[in-house]
């Protein structure tokens, strides 16, 4: 039971950082959602191949029902089109607008004194180590996930 406490504080503070990092995301993203802009981001990380609303789903970690309803909202404010897959109608394919790139273009000033100053005095040390916390937790929830569905 080694650190216990520390770890019962640090699994705790990640619930409440995920908390207020979502509102004042929310906050500074003025008109789309930071669960949004999460799914504009896996979108975007496909590049020019356009991913499946299931594809979308795997790797936001959610329910295929949730992302359509994110994506669906993301339409309607230009942000992506969502067209059916050309072999398979009942298979829907998520891309990026020019609305989009232009959005992100226009703020990327703004995004990055955000995240400046979310970080202020954070030294490099800290942000190593708590990039490498993180990478051992995603791992050990990956594997624990995987023994609670096995």
């Amino acid at each position: 039971m080694e650190n216990i406490n520390k770890k019962i504080n640090i699994f705790g503070g990640i619930f409440f950082l995920a908390n207020k990092l979502q509102n004042i995301g929310d906050l500074h993203l003025e008109g789309i959602t930071t669960k949004q802009w999460m799914i504009l981001v896996i979108i975007g990380s496909f590049k020019e191949y356009k991913p499946t609303i299931s594809e979308v789903s795997k790797k936001f970690g959610s329910s295929h029902q949730n992302v359509k309803q994110l994506a669906l909202k993301l339409e309607q404010k230009g942000f992506i089109e969502i067209k059916k897959d050309k072999s398979d109608q009942r298979v829907l394919r998520l891309g990026i607008t020019e609305k989009n790139t232009q959005f992100w273009e226009e703020r990327q000033d703004k995004d990055i004194n955000f995240i400046m100053n979310l970080f202020n005095k954070v030294t490099a040390e800290e942000l190593e180590a708590m990039n490498k916390g993180i990478e051992k937790i995603y791992k050990n929830m990956v594997k624990m996930k995987g023994e609670l569905n096995g």
